[in-house]
């Protein structure tokens, strides 16, 4: 594969963003699904019909940005794009334990809405300046980028998740002590309503032990809250650097290999 290529600033900047667009996609679509899972209780199955309108977004968003591609500069669909789908990453970062399975119906569709406005804008703004020539070696190396930006995403947002989880069980522990007056009488209702039904001699330890479970139900909460939220900052700097690509000429067609 010659690089070479990456001299063309569009090209070095449309391999960027794909790059960083492959990361924040696959955080979103790994993450989500494990949130409603690990975090909700649902099970495999209903977290995917939870995460379905994703796709029906983007379905609505395609036949929207073939129209617009060829009436507005390309820079500005994708800037919107990527604001759009960090405005949703944000909205995900709002999630809490009393979400229902419609509470981020809204959002998923728009995420999928807003990614179509970054697709086709970025990989025909990307190859715009390439010769007709090198587009073959140009396209490789463009999907390339995207399913490595996609592997690290996925490889930084489960090492986050472990890590900030750990970050804040500490916190949260640390403000657990055994002279907490919120922990005494916790734990004593629990245990009283527990000894009730297991048994006097269950009903400390079993308090105890549904206290720590809600304590790591938390922690994994504000973790995948942290990751949302980084990932909507990335976003936001992509949409940033939208900017960067000199504008192309008008009615570029989209590269064949590009998808």
């Amino acid at each position: 594969m010659d690089l070479h290529v990456l001299k063309d600033r569009n090209f070095r900047t449309g391999c960027f963003l794909i790059a960083m667009l492959g990361m924040a996609i696959y955080i979103t679509i790994a993450i989500l699904p494990l949130y409603f899972q690990e975090v909700m209780g649902y099970t495999a199955f209903t977290a995917g019909l939870v995460v379905f309108p994703r796709g029906v977004g983007s379905f609505i968003g395609s036949p929207v940005v073939g129209i617009l591609g060829s009436r507005i500069d390309q820079r500005k669909l994708l800037c919107a794009g990527f604001l759009g789908f960090g405005v949703c990453a944000l909205s995900f970062g709002l999630v809490n334990l009393d979400i229902g399975p419609y509470t981020l119906l809204i959002p998923i569709t728009l995420t999928g809405f807003a990614l179509s406005f970054v697709f086709v804008p970025l990989a025909t703004m990307a190859t715009s300046t390439i010769p007709r020539e090198e587009m073959g070696n140009a396209t490789g190396v463009f999907n390339m980028l995207r399913n490595i930006g996609g592997s690290v995403g996925i490889s930084m947002a489960t090492t986050a998740l472990i890590r900030r989880a750990a970050v804040h069980q500490t916190e949260i522990g640390s403000h657990l002590g055994s002279s907490s007056m919120v922990l005494q009488q916790k734990s004593a209702a629990i245990a009283g309503y527990l000894g009730h039904r297991l048994g006097p001699a269950q009903g400390h330890p079993g308090a105890y032990g549904m206290m720590y479970g809600l304590m790591e139900q938390q922690s994994a909460l504000m973790a995948y809250v942290d990751v949302f939220r980084w990932t909507a900052l990335l976003a936001f700097f992509c949409a940033a650097a939208a900017w960067l690509f000199k504008k192309p000429a008008k009615h570029a067609p989209l590269p064949p290999g590009v998808h």
